[in-house]
């Protein structure tokens, strides 16, 4: 029995051999090393993020190095590669850049305009109005070039009476 034991040891051991998936990501513009990027198998979910240095370690079944690796990091084009491809060798990364729409800054523009000032208690003295005796008050606004320049109402005010 022990040596039955034995030999399923050795016989695991034997096929699923272990090797140290390791590498190094480099900008290839700068050749600066890429810190934290994603380092991930596509059909598994073996993984592991770059270092400081640009370096990454992974313990993996030596099967995987047959399989895709995708690599990601922010400012950089997603990159897939064979694993073996990278195994015990640098990648150089291309940086992604894009240009952004041109800013401009001036000055503030004072963009209120007060069309007309109208008091409740203006309303209610004008027209006579009371709680026994509905009625409506209406103002006509003449249209103004100004009014043009300042298209939007910030605020409107309307009484119930």
């Amino acid at each position: 029995m022990k040596k039955l034991i034995f030999f399923l040891f050795i016989s695991v051991q034997v096929f699923s051999q272990q090797v140290i998936f390791k590498g190094k990501l480099v900008d290839m513009e700068t050749k600066e090393p890429i810190v934290y990027a994603n380092i991930s198998f596509l059909k598994t979910n073996a993984g592991i993020s770059s270092l400081e240095d640009g370096t990454f370690n992974l313990e993996i079944d030596k099967k995987l190095l047959q399989e895709k690796v995708h690599i990601s990091c922010l400012n950089y084009k997603d990159t897939i590669v064979l694993a073996n491809n990278l195994f015990k060798k640098t990648l150089f990364l291309q940086p992604k850049s894009f240009e952004l729409k041109e800013v401009v800054i001036s000055k503030k523009v004072d963009r209120e305009l007060e069309v007309d000032t109208y008091k409740r208690r203006d309303i209610k003295a004008t027209f006579g109005g009371n709680q026994s005796n509905p009625w409506t008050v209406a103002k006509f606004f003449k249209y103004r070039k100004e009014y043009k320049e300042k298209p939007y109402i910030k605020e409107l005010s309307v009484y119930v009476g």
